[in-house]
């Protein structure tokens, strides 16, 4: 197990027992979000955001779930978080996953990829694409750094209500958990609860049975959308 340093268990502790009132009090994992921030952002730190991520790109097989942790949600504090500027990219990436429009699929998965390196959406469509040319390193690659991003997203909470909701830094990043549970989507919307917000699909399984799935999506919303507004 990695060693932490005594500062780090102090803010474990701390955040376990007390809890803030301020927006990104919440918690993922027992971690809450200011600890994030300042684990990510803080230079030299065991969990840098920088030197976390040239290891995840080079799929290192070493990483921990605490990193892959670190790594999607320490991404809303990285400066190229834009989420509602990448949707669009990766709504035109999710046209062109096809051997015929692969080199432009590509290309557009880099530029995805550059400034949201962890976009579920990117990774998944990227391992299609490669898989259709016969690229499959490149497409194991890829798929592998999805699976287990989404399994830190699928830990994030159950998704079976307001209060135990998934935790997302992207609204596309509902599509991929939807997609990758086999449902169809029957409508969605967006409502805000107790000063935070939700992404609410609803969503129908194999046996025609609905039900909804609740994504607190509180940090792209606020985040993203001040970026929007800029």
């Amino acid at each position: 197990m990695r060693y932490l340093s005594k500062k780090y268990f102090f803010y474990l502790f701390i955040l376990i027992f007390f809890q803030n009132i301020n927006l990104y009090s919440q918690e993922i994992q027992g971690i809450s979000y200011d600890i994030i921030k300042q684990m990510t952002t803080e230079k030299n730190g065991v969990y840098e955001y920088n030197t976390l991520l040239k290891r995840f790109q080079a799929a290192d097989s070493t990483l921990l779930e605490i990193d892959y942790l670190m790594l999607y949600y320490g991404s809303v504090y990285q400066k190229n978080y834009h989420p509602y500027k990448h949707i669009v990219w990766e709504d035109s990436l999710g046209r062109l996953t096809d051997a015929k429009n692969a080199p432009k699929a590509l290309q557009m998965m880099e530029k995805i990829l550059e400034e949201n390196p962890v976009s579920l959406s990117a990774h998944i469509e990227g391992a299609y694409t490669y898989h259709a040319i016969g690229r499959k390193k490149e497409s194991v690659r890829h798929l592998y750094l999805y699976n287990r991003l989404i399994s830190v997203v699928m830990s994030s909470g159950v998704g079976n209500s307001y209060e135990n909701p998934i935790i997302l830094v992207s609204p596309k990043d509902a599509e991929m958990v939807v997609m990758g549970n086999q449902l169809s989507i029957v409508s969605k919307s967006i409502n805000g609860q107790n000063d935070k917000y939700f992404l609410v699909y609803l969503v129908k399984n194999k046996e025609k049975k609905e039900y909804p799935i609740y994504f607190d999506i509180t940090l792209a919303y606020t985040i993203g959308m001040e970026k929007v507004k800029k």
